[in-house]
């Protein structure tokens, strides 16, 4: 997924913006992106544990599969 298809889909599904973090650092209970070497490392953080982690080779890959996250988790919505 292309930058542009996947600002788009947050939009329409109203994902809070403040529940994930793209190659920076996340904070306690957020979903990020993380570049280690030549992937891309997708995972929820929470009290200092990964959890759904998948690596990726492809950026637009891992951004596919934190949209899937977003979307699975109700929390992830602006009117939570």
């Amino acid at each position: 997924m292309e930058n542009k298809a996947f600002n788009k889909k947050l939009y329409e599904h109203r994902i809070d913006r403040t529940i994930f973090s793209l190659g920076t650092p996340p904070n306690d209970c957020m979903y990020t992106v993380q570049i280690r070497g030549e992937q891309y490392e997708v995972y929820y953080f929470e009290r200092g544990i990964k959890e759904y982690t998948k690596l990726f080779n492809d950026r637009g890959e891992a951004l596919d599969y934190l949209l899937e996250l977003l979307l699975n988790d109700p929390r992830a919505r602006q009117d939570f």
